[in-house]
């Protein structure tokens, strides 16, 4: 009996040791055989290629006088690491964005702004989907709530718009001019949330 016991413990040992040799062989081959061609492609998951059109030039008449010319100008885009979703992240990225408003503001820049909730004069709030089509219209807003995770639909225009301001730490001070282009470039954010490295223009030309 006893050499009955000593014989499974034996082999217990030996499964254990052949268990423990495959994870020792496992982690030499991930971490020195295989340790280049990882970090080449932990790098290539930090990376994203931008492309560059180059400038197509004047186009002359034949007294050489412009037709089409080139002209510079420049787009504010707005992107978020994907990886920073807690509440302190949004409260530093709704600070960047209504200073990067102020600085294009103060310079003579225009905002884009197509927040999709908004206020009449008598302070009502309403939602704003671009179409008179109740269908259409019933269709974009299930869209607009399940993106911007308001799926309740008892949920009013104006409930929907303070939830949104708690959310993305906004701050009581903030009027609404603001606090609607604030929203709206993370709307757009929740627009493209399954869409890898697609930033949000803020203002173009």
């Amino acid at each position: 009996m006893n050499k009955f016991f000593e014989n499974r413990i034996l082999s217990m040992y030996f499964l254990i040791g052949i268990a423990f040799f495959v994870l020792v062989v496992s982690l030499f081959n991930l971490t020195v055989l295989q340790a280049s061609e990882y970090s080449t492609l932990s790098d290539d998951s930090k990376q994203r290629t931008l492309v560059v059109k180059g400038q197509r030039g004047q186009v002359l008449d034949r007294n050489e006088i412009p037709l089409a010319a080139d002209d510079t100008s420049y787009n504010i885009e707005f992107y978020r690491d994907p990886s920073k979703t807690s509440a302190k992240d949004r409260a530093e990225y709704t600070q960047i964005i209504m200073d990067t408003i102020n600085v294009i503001e103060e310079n003579g820049g225009r905002i884009i702004c197509d927040f999709s909730i908004v206020r009449d004069d008598d302070g009502v709030f309403d939602f704003d989907f671009g179409t008179t089509d109740a269908e259409v219209e019933k269709k974009r807003e299930d869209l607009w709530r399940g993106n911007m995770y308001m799926r309740d639909e008892e949920l009013t225009p104006y409930e929907c718009y303070m939830k949104l301001r708690d959310k993305y730490q906004i701050p009581n001070d903030v009027d609404y001019e603001m606090a609607a282009k604030v929203l709206g470039v993370w709307q757009g954010v929740q627009y493209t949330f399954f869409t890898a490295y697609v930033p949000v223009t803020i203002a173009q030309d």
